[in-house]
């Protein structure tokens, strides 16, 4: 799951471009190298007027510079899903988060080779209903703090709306969802679950058990259910791809 991240550093990233009028946001020099870090983890970082993407995969950098997520990508089988890539870029004038994510674009077109278009097709989805027994959702009160916190097995919501429980329900099951509920307030909630690839505990203590899986756990904590359907899905293709020459 990749996610819109970023390390932001220095006040200028917050300052707008209105003192120089005419001038559009572009990139000066930009330099793409294949990962040789052996670690798993990636990162952005942005600066006024740089910024770095360091052990992307090409499919996660197209991800960040269209806005999409993972399964609404499609033809990024092999090296686009597998290598790492660190790109550094610098831009001609200072530039919000939103703008570089956006200029990732050319580099992409001019160093990769990519060529991509949107269409419509009929894939897997879920519905999100409210269970039989009714819906368990508490509403936030009107003095409390909000907020969402997530981790690998858990989602924590304080005066969260419906939509972003869906988004990253989505992000962790690799599937859109379509809300059926007609919840419109905002909820307080705690979900825990198992991962899929977990085993269950050896040794318990008297009383605990593992918590359920996501489908379960929805269902038995938040009084919501999750029916397997298919829909029309936004997907981003790509049409063509090359292996960059490094400078």
């Amino acid at each position: 799951m990749c996610f819109r991240v970023v390390i932001a550093l220095g006040s200028l990233m917050a300052t707008s471009i209105r003192g120089q009028p005419g001038m559009e946001p572009k990139i000066e020099v930009a330099s793409v190298k294949a990962t040789q870090s052996a670690s798993a983890s990636s990162g952005n970082r942005f600066e006024a007027l740089t910024m770095t993407w360091t052990n992307y995969t090409l499919k996660a950098l197209v991800q960040n510079a269209y806005d999409v997520r993972s399964f609404e990508v499609a033809g990024a089988e092999g090296w686009p899903n597998s290598s790492g890539w660190d790109i550094v870029a610098k831009t001609n004038i200072p530039t919000t988060s939103d703008q570089k994510f956006k200029l990732l674009q050319p580099i992409l077109a001019d160093r990769f080779h990519l060529q991509c278009h949107f269409e419509m097709r009929q894939q897997p989805v879920y519905r999100l209903v409210i269970a039989p027994k009714g819906s368990r959702l508490a509403e936030s009160r009107d003095e409390e703090d909000g907020g969402t916190r997530i981790g690998p097995a858990m989602i924590s919501g304080r005066k969260a709306e419906i939509s972003t429980l869906i988004y990253f329900l989505s992000g962790k099951l690799e599937r859109p969802i379509i809300d059926e509920t007609g919840l419109r307030g905002k909820y307080t909630f705690d979900l825990r679950w198992t991962p899929a690839l977990a085993a269950p505990s050896d040794v318990a203590a008297p009383g605990i058990t593992d918590p359920p899986n996501l489908l379960s756990a929805i269902d038995e904590q938040l009084g919501l259910r999750l029916l397997g359907s298919k829909g029309p899905v936004k997907v981003l293709v790509i049409d063509k791809v090359q292996r960059p020459t490094e400078n």
